[in-house]
């Protein structure tokens, strides 16, 4: 692990807003955590590989149906895009949905721990590594309230139009 003050500064503002999620959007009434990925360490050339994978794989209690989440905290965004992930995370996260849906929950402004927005989407509606403020108002969610699994899952139907 890296002694480079901005990059564990970046790894704790990471965790605490997956300590926010977990206890504020996707809790134990609703969701069951099935895997947690560890931080990106690595030793040399000895990389964990589970470090590639989203932050959360859970499991929806009501419909027992297996689902990823990556979550990314962002102090800000331009007035137009939120630059979110990097090209290979995205091809990575493009290849684990063809085993198990993926949602990208972006966290915007704030403290990790007290964001000022919040944005839960399917990765389908992620067409590149930066997401547009349109479409991310489409999907801005309440803070500090549990999404059920069915507001979940609507977003992945077709006919979605605006989440929460």
């Amino acid at each position: 692990m890296s002694t480079n003050p901005d990059v564990s500064e970046f790894r704790k503002m990471g965790k605490d807003f997956e300590a926010y999620l977990r206890c504020h959007i996707f809790v134990k009434k609703y969701y069951v955590s099935m895997e947690m990925s560890e931080e990106d360490q690595s030793n040399g050339t000895n990389k964990i590989d589970s470090s590639d994978l989203p932050d959360f794989k859970f499991r929806d209690k009501r419909h027992q149906q297996p689902f990823y989440l990556q979550a990314k905290f962002r102090e800000e965004g331009s007035a137009e895009k939120i630059n979110w992930c990097t090209a290979a995370q995205l091809k990575r996260y493009h290849e684990l949905e063809k085993s198990f849906p993926v949602f990208i929950l972006i966290g915007l402004g704030g403290k990790p721990d007290n964001p000022q927005k919040l944005f839960l989407f399917p990765l389908t509606f992620a067409t590149g590594t930066e997401l547009s403020m349109q479409t991310a108002l489409r999907f801005e969610i309440p803070l500090c309230k549990p999404v059920i699994p069915e507001d979940l899952w609507k977003m992945t139907k077709p006919e979605y139009k605006k989440a929460g």
